[in-house]
C-alpha cells in the first residue's frame, strides 16, 4: 500500500509506524487516517479498553472533537496539556452534580493534533459507567443559544468552555459529536457479556492512533496521545 514504509516516526524514533489494516486481531482505521498509525499509540489504547472490560460490565464510549474558537487561544495552549486538565476537572464536578444513581469514573483516551491550523484540537474518546450515563442527550444549543441541559453532551461543552474561557453563547460548533464509521451512531456500548463489542471500538480507537497531523506536536514536551492510568 505505501511505497516507502519507515518504521519508526522521523520526529520521535521511539514511536513505531504501524501499515496493516489489522492490529492484534482487530480492524483499524488504516485507509482514513492518511497514512501509518503509530503502534505505541494503539497498544495503550486497546490497553484501556480492555482494562474497561475488567472493571465494569458496560462502558458507555463516545467520542467528540474538541477544538478552540478562532482568536482565543489560551496562552498555554503551545507549551502543555493543561487545558485538558482543566477540562477533566470541571467533567468531574458536573458529573458529581448530575447525581446519577450509580457512579462512574471518568476514563478516557484522547490524542492532540494539529495540521495547518495556528491552534492544535484535541480527538477525545470518552469511557464512562453505563449504568450511570446511557447517552449523549440531545447534542444541539439550548434554546437560548448556550449549552444549559442536564445531558453529558452539555455537560462536555461547558466542561470545555470552563476550561478555554470561552462563553456559553460561544461554544456553538466547539464540541463535535463524532458518528461512528461503521454505524453511524454518536456512541457504542462495551459490554463485557459480548467480546464482539469491542471490535467497532478499537476501530474508532485507532483514528486517534494515526501519524497525520501529529508531527508538528511532537518533540515540543508535551504527550499528543494519552489515556486515563490503567
Amino acid at each position: 500500500m505505501f511505497d516507502h514504509q519507515p518504521k519508526r516516526h522521523p520526529c520521535n524514533t521511539k514511536l513505531k509506524l504501524f501499515y496493516n489494516n489489522e492490529y492484534r486481531g482487530f480492524a483499524v482505521q488504516q485507509q482514513l487516517a492518511h497514512g501509518p498509525l503509530i503502534e505505541n499509540y494503539l497498544e495503550r489504547g486497546l490497553e484501556t479498553l480492555q482494562h474497561c472490560l475488567s472493571v465494569q460490565t458496560r462502558t458507555f464510549v463516545c467520542r467528540v472533537d474538541l477544538r478552540y474558537p478562532a482568536g482565543l487561544i489560551p496562552i498555554d495552549a503551545h507549551i502543555s496539556n493543561e487545558v485538558m486538565t482543566r477540562f477533566f476537572y470541571h467533567l468531574n464536578k458536573e458529573l458529581a452534580w448530575a447525581d446519577t444513581k450509580y457512579s462512574t469514573e471518568i476514563r478516557y483516551i484522547w490524542c492532540r493534533e494539529r495540521n495547518s491550523s495556528e491552534a492544535p484540537h484535541y480527538h477525545l474518546m470518552l469511557l464512562l459507567n453505563y449504568d450511570a450515563i446511557g447517552g449523549l442527550g440531545n447534542y444541539g444549543p439550548s434554546t437560548d443559544g448556550t449549552y444549559s441541559r442536564e445531558n453529558l453532551f452539555h455537560r462536555i461543552v461547558r466542561a470545555w468552555a470552563w476550561a478555554i474561557g470561552c462563553a456559553a453563547h460561544d461554544m456553538s460548533g466547539l464540541v463535535h459529536a463524532c458518528q461512528d464509521k461503521l454505524s453511524g451512531q454518536v456512541y457504542q456500548c462495551l459490554n463485557r457479556r459480548f467480546p464482539d463489542s469491542l471490535k467497532p471500538v478499537v476501530y474508532a480507537m485507532s483514528y486517534l492512533c494515526k501519524a497525520y497531523s501529529k508531527a508538528q506536536e511532537l518533540g515540543q514536551g508535551f504527550a499528543v496521545f494519552t489515556t486515563s492510568r490503567v
